[in-house]
């Protein structure tokens, strides 16, 4: 039964919907459903304006959308412009300027907030003819264009300036182009060029350089310069280094052979300030742009204290100072001479007297005195003082017990040890 009235149902609105749509009065339509899509925004401001030079508006930009949706503008050249992004104005940072550059293009753009659409747009600036045309500079000048070599590193070469019929203020810069090569080696501050680097006149005799000059209207002027290096007479210059370690005294014998070089003129032999003991042995090339000065010598005891000082001279006034420590080795004590002694039996004894010394200019050292005689049943030594401190006087005294010979050996040892070969002791 409910099936039945389902079918009647549907065929009566059937037949309704029939009636209505063949009767012509009222019409039906099923909703779009499309109504709803956002349409984009189109721009209708020109993509090609003009601008006036020395003046900062470019263009407003204007869009229109169906839908009245907010719309935000944009432009992809912010260094050159500013733009408000509600109203859409465009203005240039800089008032453009006609001889410098006449056109600019950038690409702009519309959002409504779900779409975006782009405008490529072209500015052509036009020329004010109420200025007064601007002459570019005809000529740079370098004040002075040499250096003397072996300068510092942050030597002034000179100073530039213009040549301009309607400017009197100008900017300078090193620029790449012909003759730019040694650029990287001079800076420009203000008006002044400077070297950033020592010369040597021997090595590089000339630099080449690119300079602009520009005026307040940016028209400018560019020329190359030639820096030229001076040569300096430079004075001869020692090439070695002597060995300074310390060396023995009166053990080793020392030897230094300096060379000197002089790039520009022949070098002849100066005076020199030489220790006792030492010599210059050998001038090789006297005269010459290359010599070799060889001194010899060995050191003595009393240069332990003080040390060596050389002095190698040439005669333009190069010099080569250095010091040496010597090192001490102990000497031996020594002593006056003594002769073989003849005594009488009987007789009073034999007394006599010795001068000693350590041996060593430095330090103060003390000396052991003893005496021996190989037969006691015919001669006794004895000896006063037993000790001497670094030189001085001892009395022997012999007495004869028997007649006969007998052998007296006296030995004298300092305290100085005998490192490096040293000596400590000696008899007599």
């Amino acid at each position: 039964m409910k099936t039945l009235y389902y079918i009647l149902l549907t065929l009566f609105v059937s037949i309704l919907l029939i009636s209505c749509g063949g009767g012509g009065g009222t019409s039906f339509s099923t909703p779009n459903s499309d109504t709803n899509e956002n349409n984009a925004p189109i721009f209708t401001s020109n993509d090609t304006v003009t601008a006036n030079e020395n003046q900062t508006s470019a263009i407003t930009l204007v869009a229109t959308d169906e839908d009245n949706d907010t719309i935000s503008y944009d432009i992809n050249d912010t260094t050159t412009f500013d733009i408000n992004s509600s109203s859409g104005v465009v203005t240039f940072k800089i008032a453009p300027d006609y001889e410098t550059k006449i056109q600019y293009i950038f690409i702009a753009s519309a959002f409504d907030g779900t779409v975006e659409v782009n405008q490529t747009v072209t500015i052509n600036i036009v020329n004010d003819p109420n200025e007064e045309e601007n002459d570019a500079p005809i000529d740079i000048l370098l004040s002075v264009a040499n250096l003397a070599e072996n300068n510092s590193a942050d030597a002034t070469v000179g100073t530039l300036s213009t040549t301009d019929v309607d400017s009197s203020s100008f900017t300078y810069r090193l620029v790449s182009g012909s003759n730019d090569t040694d650029n990287g080696s001079f800076t420009i501050v203000g008006d002044s060029l400077s070297i950033n680097i020592s010369t040597d006149y021997e090595v590089k005799d000339s630099y080449s350089i690119r300079v602009r000059t520009k005026d307040n209207q940016s028209a400018f002027y560019e020329k190359a310069f030639i820096i030229t290096i001076t040569n300096v007479d430079e004075i001869s210059y020692f090439t070695t280094t002597p060995v300074t370690t310390a060396i023995l005294e009166d053990v080793s014998g020392y030897e230094y052979i300096a060379n000197v070089k002089d790039v520009d003129s022949k070098i002849l032999e100066g005076s020199h300030t030489i220790p006792s003991g030492f010599v210059v042995f050998g001038i090789d090339g006297n005269n010459t742009n290359d010599m070799n000065i060889t001194i010899q010598g060995t050191p003595s005891d009393d240069q332990v204290a003080n040390g060596l000082h050389f002095d190698l001279r040439t005669a333009d006034g190069a010099i080569q100072s250095f010091d040496i420590n010597v090192t001490e080795v102990n000497d031996k004590p020594t002593h006056t001479t003594v002769d073989d002694r003849n005594i009488s039996y009987g007789a009073a004894n034999d007394v006599f007297i010795v001068s000693i010394e350590d041996g060593d200019s430095n330090p103060e050292q003390n000396i052991t005195v003893s005496i021996d005689s190989n037969d006691t049943n015919f001669v006794v030594a004895s000896i006063s003082p037993a000790n001497i401190i670094d030189s001085g006087t001892i009395t022997i005294t012999l007495e004869a017990k028997n007649p006969g010979d007998a052998n007296i050996t006296v030995t004298l040892i300092d305290d100085g040890g005998v490192e490096n070969d040293g000596e400590n002791n000696t008899t007599f």
